[in-house]
């Protein structure tokens, strides 16, 4: 819209005054609005205007309508994002409560754990203790075992019981199968090769025969005994047996004569007598003739004495004491040729039991177990 002319004395310099394009001539009284507002539309400018005006009024009237619409959409958004902030937040308390919850939990398992660990360090030492203890335990029978079976070896020459108590110890190490238990393993295979390596001794049958012969010493015969009758002749037997022979195979002969018979009953009368004779009468010769005046009582002493020279030497062979038991088993052969009847079996049976007794070795030399003994104490003495 045009301005007037900012210098109003231009209008008053002669002629008529001509309005401005554009600029709007106030209409004259008395003419209708109609007509102004015609007047006014029949101008492209005002039409524009009013255009524009309409198009300004449109625009608000949209951008109002838009502002509207984007302050609901604003607002509804608003609420969702309030509605999402709410439950977003009792999200963040739950989770927060949760994760309290799961501290403690955490916490809770934290101090089992710890106590579990403790346990478990308590528990493997328990069984550190109670595996060291189970081999010092282990190791103490062993040595005690060896201890006892050396004892055994250097007093009785139990040279079996040796060689088990060895075997068993090198058993119990086995199971350990610990390689500490070596060495002491070594040892104690060396110890049994030495015991494996010794010549063997009968000794339980060498105190078989000793006991036989103890049994035997009742019924061995003294010379002092009594003696039973000696058997018929042989001579008269002899010729009774040839006179039945020579009876029967020859034809019956004719009734001998009275003198015949009476010499006959004669020779047969004396031969008797003579038998009987024979049977009273007896010569021996002993080299010792004590030993045929011994009493029953003496008698008695010298069975009991020959049993205990025998038991004394059966106490020997155990001991490995070979002097004595062959010292003991000389005087039991002594006894039973000087006091017993050694032209009797049973006599001679026990004598030869004697010699076989006395041909046997009944000492050997007995290796020690120190080697095994020690290598026990020095793993003892370390651990």
């Amino acid at each position: 819209m045009n301005e007037l002319p900012n210098n109003p004395d231009t209008s008053n310099m002669g002629g008529p005054v001509v309005p401005p394009e554009g600029y709007a001539t106030p209409a004259p009284a008395g003419v209708p609005d109609s007509r102004r507002v015609g007047g006014l539309l029949q101008k492209p400018q005002n039409v524009a205007i009013l255009a524009l005006a309409v198009l300004l009024a449109l625009q608000t009237w949209s951008t109002h309508s838009r502002f509207n619409r984007l302050r609901e959409d604003v607002a509804r958004t608003l609420q969702k994002d309030n509605a999402s902030n709410a439950e977003t937040a009792q999200a963040v308390r739950d989770m927060q409560e949760a994760a309290k919850e799961l501290q403690v939990k955490v916490g809770v398992l934290e101090n089992r754990q710890t106590e579990a660990q403790s346990q478990q360090a308590a528990l493997e030492q328990m069984y550190q203790d109670v595996s060291k203890n189970r081999d010092d335990w282990a190791l103490s029978e062993i040595e005690q075992v060896l201890s006892t079976a050396s004892q055994q070896l250097q007093l009785a020459g139990n040279v079996q019981g040796a060689l088990i108590a060895l075997q068993n110890a090198d058993r119990s190490l086995s199971r350990s199968d610990k390689p500490q238990f070596i060495t002491i393993r070594r040892a104690i295979a060396r110890d049994i090769d030495k015991l494996k390596a010794l010549p063997s001794v009968d000794q339980s049958g060498i105190a078989l025969r000793l006991d036989n012969v103890i049994s035997q010493i009742d019924a061995l015969p003294l010379l002092s005994d009594e003696k039973p009758a000696e058997p018929i002749a042989p001579s008269r037997v002899n010729a009774r047996v040839a006179g039945a022979g020579k009876a029967a195979s020859a034809p019956a002969p004719e009734e001998t004569s009275l003198g015949r018979r009476m010499t006959d009953t004669w020779r047969n009368w004396s031969h008797e007598m003579w038998d009987d004779i024979r049977q009273l009468i007896r010569v021996r010769t002993v080299d010792n003739p004590d030993a045929l005046m011994l009493s029953p009582s003496e008698s008695y002493f010298v069975r009991e004495n020959l049993k205990l020279r025998l038991l004394n030497a059966r106490l020997a062979l155990l001991s490995r004491n070979e002097g004595t038991f062959r010292d003991d088993i000389n005087t039991a052969q002594q006894m039973l040729v000087k006091y017993f009847d050694a032209n009797a079996r049973s006599t001679q049976a026990a004598q030869a039991l004697l010699r076989q007794v006395q041909a046997n070795n009944v000492t050997i030399d007995v290796p020690d177990l120190s080697e095994s003994l020690n290598a026990v104490r020095n793993y003892k003495s370390k651990s």
